[in-house]
């Protein structure tokens, strides 16, 4: 649905049809051009990014202005139309120091050709994420059909979520995405089995990355790197819930399986990670306790709680989320003193029917991991599944 103000168009009006249609829209970087797509049509505006839909339904016109928010995420964008296929605008984040965004334009596009019909090339490579001391090891997977090239990257903390783009030559392609709150880059340049590029967030920090083609890379374990201290056996911790009323929890008052996840509205993967846990909530019903925590970006408390009732609502979350902390891992290591430490968001804890920790899981590996995502599923599902037989 369009929201529009006095008597301007509505988009089924003679001058707002000729907008309808696929757009291309290139943010600038400053030192590169960053390419994504947007489906402007009568039902709103859609984002794509390689197999994934982000759905703006509600978007305000005021002529040839427009205006929108994210979802999930509350990040905005403004923009005007130039000309009948073209527009210009930005794209603000808000909850960044200062007055941060990032300026785009877009023209209309041709309609992709059906690319998942062409033979697909996948690859795995060994991939170094380069700031100097704080390298990180990644994961990448890569999927070539003709001249479009989708994937992502794996750290031992998440994943880099739907990547697409294209070769611009021959041994050169470019991957990026753009989901509300992540806007990424990729350039790549391939020499035999080895790739070197750069990698840019946004227009305020970049990087270099280099990869080898190696299909049996791994990392380490994601249920090995959050633990108990010694002689830990279940966990205490405490949330503010929407009414402001504060709750303290200790796991060995639950009686029955639960999981308690460690969130952030603001993260990407914890969105991808409370979909799936809203499908374990139909799958298991009562046989099972989820509580969310989430650790918000800084604010007062009022804003901090509407941000959760509004991740809650964007994404139908059928269990509750309590506000536990800022967005700072130290934080939430505090809370948790009798684990390790808390190195990620997300993180997840299960905890059995007798109150104990059974499982710590860092991070997550969602729906674009392909065969790493459905695996993961798998063995969730069969761990719980043992609990709660127990």
């Amino acid at each position: 649905m369009v929201l529009l103000s006095g008597c301007n168009a509505s988009m089924t009006d003679q001058s707002s049809v000729t907008r309808e249609g696929l757009y291309e829209i290139v943010f600038d970087l400053g030192e590169v051009q960053c390419p994504t797509r947007w489906e402007i049509s009568e039902d709103g505006i859609t984002i794509i990014n390689a197999d994934e839909r982000i759905q703006v339904s509600e978007y305000h016109l005021f002529g040839d202005s427009a205006s929108f928010v994210l979802p999930v995420f509350g990040t905005t964008v403004d923009f005007h139309f130039t000309a009948q296929d073209s527009l210009r605008g930005f794209f603000r984040n808000q909850f960044r120091k200062g007055d941060y965004k990032v300026a785009f334009a877009g023209h209309k596009s041709k309609k992709l050709t059906d690319f998942q019909k062409e033979p697909n090339i996948q690859s795995t490579y060994d991939v170094t994420i380069d700031k100097n001391e704080d390298a990180y090891k990644a994961i990448g997977i890569l999927n070539s059909r003709n001249n479009r090239v989708t994937g992502t990257f794996l750290t031992e903390t998440g994943d880099y979520r739907f990547l697409e783009g294209k070769k611009t030559s021959e041994d050169e392609y470019y991957l990026s995405c753009f989901d509300g709150s992540h806007l990424f880059y990729f350039s790549a340049a391939m020499e035999g089995d080895s790739i070197s590029g750069k990698f840019y967030s946004g227009n305020h920090w970049n990087t270099t990355w280099n990869a080898v083609k190696d299909e049996s890379i791994s990392l380490i374990d994601p249920d090995s790197l959050t633990y108990l201290n010694r002689g830990e056996t279940s966990i205490q911790f405490m949330g503010v819930d929407l009414n402001k009323d504060t709750t303290e929890f200790n796991s060995m008052d639950f009686n029955q399986v639960s999981i308690i996840q460690v969130l952030g509205t603001w993260c990407p993967n914890c969105m991808d990670e409370t979909r799936y846990y809203s499908q374990l909530v139909t799958k298991y019903g009562d046989q099972l306790n989820i509580i969310g925590l989430a650790f918000e970006r800084p604010s007062d408390l009022a804003t901090q709680l509407e941000n959760i009732a509004l991740y809650q609502k964007e994404l139908n979350v059928d269990y509750p989320i309590y506000l536990s902390g800022s967005a700072s891992k130290s934080e939430a290591s505090d809370m948790f003193s009798e684990l390790n430490g808390i190195s990620s968001f997300p993180t997840t804890l299960y905890i059995d029917k007798k109150g104990m920790v059974r499982k710590i899981h860092t991070g997550f590996y969602g729906p674009s991991t392909g065969d790493y995502y459905t695996d993961y599923v798998k063995e969730t599902e069969a761990f719980l599944d043992g609990l709660i037989s127990e």
